[in-house]
């Protein structure tokens, strides 16, 4: 039997206005996973990170990490990290 080990959304989008919408679909993805495997690893990507949205991250627990997903293209350091926290800590690959 295969668990699920880790879950990625992505939402591109540079609205602000939209960005609570953005990430509430992509919460309704990570509650489904974690009813998958409690083990389940969420992580968010957005290209916008309001005030609003940052406290919504922090207060729900669904998410394990969240990154700026401009900053991991344009930021050597960013990326390395998050490429370490998935398959490194997360999935256990390397």
């Amino acid at each position: 039997m295969e668990t699920l080990l880790a879950v990625i959304e992505i939402k591109g989008g540079i609205d602000p206005a939209g960005a609570l919408e953005r990430y509430g679909a992509a919460t309704k993805s990570f509650q489904h996973a974690l009813k998958e495997s409690q083990r389940c690893k969420n992580f968010f990507l957005s290209a916008v990170f309001t005030p609003e949205l940052m406290n919504r991250i922090k207060g729900d627990r669904l998410v394990e990490k969240y990154y700026d997903i401009i900053d991991i293209f344009e930021k050597p350091s960013v990326e390395e990290d998050f490429f370490k926290e998935l398959f490194h800590y997360s999935l256990r690959l390397t």
